[in-house]
């Protein structure tokens, strides 16, 4: 699987997804978007 901007983008929106499901606060999703964005540029 290739990190397209469109790939990237949707595991972003996975985690915010399941992050909302857990009824997490958006503090959590900004970090974790934080190392998932470093993770895959």
């Amino acid at each position: 699987m290739r990190n397209t901007e469109k790939n990237k983008e949707k595991w972003v929106e996975k985690v915010k997804y399941t992050l909302e499901i857990e009824d997490r606060s958006n503090q959590t999703f900004m970090n974790y978007k934080s190392h998932i964005i470093r993770f895959l540029y």
